[in-house]
């Protein structure tokens, strides 16, 4: 436990103070690419999965490491000491912009507003993390000034070895398996975690107890309410799929149903995507039966690419020629809704040999 090293500078270091800020290191360096990869993948869904919103968002984020680095440099060099402090404080407007982004960003989906507006909120929004990231990797460089060049040089690894886990973690589990609610509490957590790790290199965590209590327990509820859906009308269901959040609302106040039953709207993303209205089911077996025509009704196998409510392929169904329906649809959650609130094409679409559904 009172282990020490000796120093390039011929000063002991303590392993224990090493090894904190290393794992501080490790934790801030996965909580930043949580929010880099969160907030291309929240902006792909507004703007449009585009070269243009990868490159902006990218973009951006490099370019607040390179002002955080600097602007930690600068800061740590005029305060003296104080680089613990200024990383403790940083992290926890890190988990403050997390807050924020989680309950302002329904606005972005459910509102309507100009294209730069949209710009400037995204822009705005990963601005903040990365200059927090980039200052992070100054403060910590600060830190170990003087205890020798190989912990330096490790700074960078073990950062990298936290944005490479956390980017894995974030496409394989967090998100296909959690949704997107998970990936912003992951960054909350390891934000809090590296806050924690260096608190443990010294003495500056008595009057800071108070402020991480408060800032971990605000981050904790604020994740409630905003992955409720903040939509205009009743929201009858509501899960974020790896595609975005599909929802079923009702909608009786605006439009009747084709079978007298609730008004229910499907969407992915806040647009619109089937309903029951009556003239959205008249449109897809219309569409059918167009196609059916044209091709003069000696279609025997169709692929049909998105699932929805399943109207299309019931009506395809219908056809006595048709040997083979597939459908392919990669958002695994419209199925789900699909059985609940479309059971009387869905449940037919499933007992028929001809039809298959491959996600």
């Amino acid at each position: 436990m009172g282990v020490r090293v000796e120093s390039t500078k011929g000063r002991e270091v303590s392993l224990a103070y090493i090894w904190c800020v290393f794992l501080a290191v490790f934790f801030a360096g996965i909580s930043s690419l949580q929010m880099e990869l969160s907030l291309l993948r929240e902006a792909t869904f507004v703007l449009g999965g585009t070269a243009f919103t990868s490159s902006f968002v990218i973009s951006i984020f490099l370019f607040g490491l390179a002002v955080g680095a600097y602007g930690g440099s600068y800061l740590a060099t005029r305060m003296g000491r104080r680089a613990r402090l200024l990383f403790v404080i940083s992290q926890l407007i890190n988990i403050l912009v997390v807050v924020v982004f989680v309950y302002t960003k329904g606005e972005m989906l459910y509102g309507r507003h100009e294209r730069w507006e949209v710009l400037t909120y995204f822009g705005g929004m990963t601005l903040g993390p990365s200059v927090i990231a980039g200052m992070a990797f100054s403060l910590f460089l600060n830190m170990l000034y003087g205890k020798g060049e190989k912990y330096i040089a490790m700074v960078y690894a073990v950062s990298t070895i936290g944005n490479v886990l956390s980017g894995f973690v974030h496409g394989m589990v967090l998100v296909p398996v959690f949704g997107m609610a998970a990936t912003y509490m992951t960054a909350v957590t390891s934000a809090g975690l590296a806050i924690l790790f260096i608190l443990g290199t010294g003495k500056i965590w008595r009057p800071l107890v108070g402020a991480l209590g408060a800032g971990t327990g605000v981050a904790a509820i604020a994740f409630a309410p905003p992955f409720t859906a903040a939509s205009p009308y009743e929201v009858l269901f509501n899960k974020h799929d790896i595609h975005g959040l599909v929802q079923v609302v009702d909608r009786s106040e605006d439009w009747t149903s084709y079978d007298g039953g609730p008004a229910i709207d499907l969407r992915i993303n806040n647009r619109h995507q089937c309903a029951t209205r009556a003239s959205a089911v008249a449109w897809e077996f219309k569409s059918v039966d167009r196609a059916m025509r044209i091709l003069g009704g000696e279609v025997k196998t169709v692929l049909n690419a998105g699932y929805c409510s399943g109207a299309s392929v019931y009506r395809l169904l219908d056809y006595p020629t048709v040997e083979k329906v597939i459908s392919v649809d990669m958002n695994k959650t419209v199925l789900e809704a699909a059985a609940i609130y479309f059971p009387e094409f869905h449940e037919r679409n499933l007992a028929d040999p001809r039809s298959e559904i491959v996600i």
